[in-house]
């Protein structure tokens, strides 16, 4: 087993930083807690809570944020229109927050044909869809 301190100090720089960012959700879902119940917002510090764990689970497991998410937040929720919406949102910036931790590692020039065929597929779909009888299809 790896020692965690060597010499007062974090012997691994990416223990440090796992803790560092730990810490700074935990302040965060403080922080807004208190914000939200200052401005007469009731009952938050447990949805918020939820969407802390499902983030760390999702992100250890690597997908089903919304899976657990929904889970949790659906039983501790008086909307279930607010928690779709909630999810929506955290999903969103999940992406968000991966697609910029990755941007140094995608080749433009790789993902060129990719884009082109995107951008003639996408106007078409639409139109796929809309013209499409199932009863065409003989089974």
């Amino acid at each position: 087993m790896k020692p965690i301190f060597h010499n007062g100090r974090f012997a691994d720089p990416a223990l440090m930083n796992a803790v560092l960012v730990g810490i700074f959700g935990l302040a965060s879902l403080v922080a807004m807690s208190a914000m939200l119940s200052l401005q007469g917002h009731e009952r938050t510090a447990a949805p918020l809570v939820a969407i802390l764990v499902a983030a760390a689970a999702s992100s250890i497991a690597g997908f089903a944020f919304s899976a657990l998410c929904g889970a949790l937040l659906f039983h501790l929720m008086d909307s279930p229109v607010y928690a779709v919406e909630v999810m929506i949102l955290c999903s969103i910036a999940i992406q968000l927050f991966s697609v910029a931790a990755l941007r140094h590692s995608i080749d433009g020039a790789a993902c060129r044909s990719s884009w082109w065929a995107a951008s003639w597929v996408c106007p078409r779909a639409p139109g796929c869809c809309c013209t499409f009888r199932p009863a065409s299809i003989a089974v």
